[in-house]
């Protein structure tokens, strides 16, 4: 018998609905919630990579520069403040925070459309379509031999190996999350490992996926080189790490 056959039969479709399903499933989506937000606070480091004055755009100047000492405090900083997210986000405080959100929204600049219809009708196409490759009797041969010239080297130097190369990335590195999932699950959990290792390990799970994959790829590249296997690690094992 499900809970929503307990209620009376003259009981609306609200309260059906908020009592007999809602408040079962509250609790999880608030952990989803807070999971998805963990993400965005993720999102928000590695977009400052390319520019944007998060903590991320801090961190790039700091490698770039050399100043290894000033990245690892910020890092320290990105993780102790996803390591709370549980003390300081909380439901009663999110009207607080959409007022600081809504009082600190940076101006949006004007978007020219007619810069953004040059890009989708001119920018991204092939070199031939550019210039009009086409002449009035419809497309001749020529106009075919430069297409093939163009695209040749494009699907069998790149294409064709980035996409073999990505699918054994992948592939790879779905296997090796998913055996340390296992090892980390296991070492995380108290009972089985003792009180001061399952913390500890926790601690390892919260920086890994803390830490963002870019920073991860840069260090793993320094100290073992320019192969698939920093990438394996950055991306699978340490940027999504399943263990929360």
């Amino acid at each position: 018998m499900t809970t929503s056959q307990t209620f009376a039969c003259n009981t609306d479709r609200i309260s059906r609905y908020i009592y007999g399903r809602l408040a079962h499933v509250l609790v999880p989506i608030s952990a989803y919630i807070r999971y998805r937000f963990e993400c965005g606070l993720k999102s928000s480091a590695v977009l400052g990579f390319v520019g944007m004055p998060t903590l991320g755009f801090y961190l790039e100047t700091a490698f770039r520069q050399g100043h290894y000492h000033q990245a690892a405090a910020l890092l320290i900083l990105f993780i102790s403040l996803i390591g709370t997210i549980h003390y300081w986000c909380r439901l009663k405080l999110l009207p607080v925070y959409w007022v600081i959100a809504v009082w600190s929204l940076p101006v949006v600049p004007e978007v020219d459309g007619t810069l953004i219809w040059r890009f989708i009708s001119h920018d991204i196409l092939p070199p031939m379509l550019q210039t009009g490759g086409v002449d009035g009797e419809g497309i001749s041969g020529a106009w075919l031999f430069e297409l093939a010239t163009w695209l040749k080297p494009i699907l069998y130097e790149q294409a064709l190996p980035g996409m073999y190369a990505t699918l054994l990335l992948a592939v790879a590195a779905l296997g090796m999350t998913y055996t340390i999932a296992l090892v980390a699950s296991t070492m995380c959990h108290r009972a089985f490992a003792g009180l001061f290792v399952g913390y500890c390990s926790r601690f390892m799970v919260l920086i890994c996926r803390s830490v963002p994959e870019y920073i991860f790829a840069f260090v793993f590249l320094l100290l073992l080189g320019p192969s698939m296997l920093p990438a394996m690690l950055a991306d699978r094992l340490f940027a999504h790490s399943p263990i929360r």
